[in-house]
């Protein structure tokens, strides 16, 4: 499932705000949803992607703001620490896999901000929340 909104105020500049969705399923509960927005009234850009097997996922969200800082958020649902996240991260793959589950696009499994940069190419700060781990590297 995909969904695309694009808006464009010609006052003030004639800024956009563009926003994308896109949702795959596959077999045995395997869910991915990559959700991309760019505000051109603030100069901001964000991208986050949703993984989830059952009740259990993983959510990490990049954020660039209009002066290029970045910061990540990554949060667990229904998983504890970084242990579970990982032994999650490596379930997902598996379970995508075997059951012929969410394809990736054309960035595989790197986490890209608009603009090119993937996850870790660029200095920024981090925020981790819901016990996120530092090492992760399937986004």
């Amino acid at each position: 499932m995909q969904s695309y909104s694009y808006s464009y105020d010609s006052r003030g500049g004639g800024n956009a705000h563009e926003r994308r969705e896109e949702t795959t399923m596959g077999p045995g509960g395997v869910v991915e949803r990559r959700r991309t927005v760019r505000d051109g009234n603030t100069g901001e850009e964000s991208v986050e992607v949703h993984r989830s097997v059952g009740g259990r996922g993983r959510t990490i969200k990049r954020m660039r703001a209009a002066d290029g800082a970045e910061r990540t958020e990554d949060q667990l649902h229904g998983l504890r620490g970084p242990d579970e996240a990982a032994a999650f991260d490596r379930e997902w793959r598996e379970r995508r896999a075997q059951g012929g589950g969410p394809r990736l696009g054309a960035g595989g499994d790197r986490l890209a901000l608009p603009g090119g940069e993937e996850a870790g190419s660029r200095q920024g700060s981090r925020r981790d929340g819901g016990g996120g781990t530092g090492g992760m590297r399937w986004f």
